[in-house]
């Protein structure tokens, strides 16, 4: 959603937050953001087209019914500040940017699968973004990578901390 009204205007977050756990995925998520003050007509048309968006059925995953994604759709809010310059409290736009795109590249979801007998298919390695915090200008993103195979792991603990270093961010990794 973030990128969606980002495409149209001047965007800028002061906070993001969600999910409680790294295991989980996140089943909610706030953002306070600024933007243009003559820019909030155009905010609530993209989210209200964002929230009917979600409440059609997916044709590539028919698993996903529109009544599912309606649900959740309705939670969408959104604050909408004016904003001139750079306001207290606001993230920088090139933090801001880094934030975004860096959220944009991590690789979420099951990464291999094994067909195993009386089970069925099992994943093997995945990933989620499970917290996201906002505190004094600091965002702290915690994702949970997990995997039997361990060489696997470590594998994608790299890219993962990678694609975060690429973004300028300091990474912490708990090695398995």
């Amino acid at each position: 959603l973030l990128k969606l009204i980002q495409a149209e205007m001047d965007l800028r977050l002061a906070s993001i937050d969600g999910g409680m756990k790294r295991n989980s995925i996140p089943n909610n998520a706030t953002a306070l953001i600024a933007i243009p003050g003559e820019k909030r007509g155009d905010v609530q048309r993209i989210i209200s087209d964002f929230v009917d968006e979600l409440g059609r059925t997916n044709p590539e995953d028919p698993t996903i019914t529109g009544l599912l994604s309606l649900e959740k759709a309705e939670k969408v809010q959104a604050t909408l500040s004016p904003v001139d310059g750079n306001p207290d409290g606001v993230l920088t736009k090139d933090f801001h940017d880094r934030l975004l795109d860096a959220i944009d590249a991590l690789p979420t979801g099951p990464f291999t699968a094994a067909e195993l007998p009386n089970v069925g298919k099992l994943v093997t390695l995945s990933n989620n973004l499970g917290v996201i915090s906002t505190q004094g200008g600091t965002v702290k993103i915690q994702s949970m990578a997990r995997s039997a195979n361990i060489e696997a792991l470590r594998e994608k603990l790299r890219e993962l901390g990678n694609i975060f270093r690429s973004h300028g961010a300091e990474v912490k990794t708990e090695e398995p």
